[in-house]
């Protein structure tokens, strides 16, 4: 975060530095992450430190707060192992694909 990312180069008119997983556990980084990203204007989110160490933790959180929206999606989807963060390439796509690591999304 030294210097300018193309990725927070293409930020919309909400200006939120979301931090999670490991990164988010280690407190000394999520420290650093929070005062540059209030430095540059972005206001920190990141999830409460008992939910940053374990992933299946950060996933039934994440979970919890979609549910308490309302948001809901069918529960006839295969799993896959490498789930595009993309909902909309994940719903066109919902093939696993063979790949030199495994299954690709």
């Amino acid at each position: 975060l030294k210097q300018p990312s193309p990725a927070g180069a293409a930020v919309g008119p909400k200006r939120l530095f979301v931090v999670a997983g490991g990164v988010a556990a280690n407190r000394t980084v999520r420290a650093t992450l929070e005062a540059v990203a209030t430095k540059n204007g972005f206001a920190f989110l990141a999830p409460p430190m008992a939910y940053c160490t374990d992933n299946a933790a950060m996933i039934a959180l994440a979970g919890a707060e979609r549910l308490r929206k309302g948001l809901v999606s069918d529960i006839d989807t295969a799993a896959r192992p490498r789930w595009p963060l993309d909902e909309q390439k994940a719903l066109a796509d919902p093939a696993h694909k063979p790949g030199r690591k495994g299954a690709k999304a």
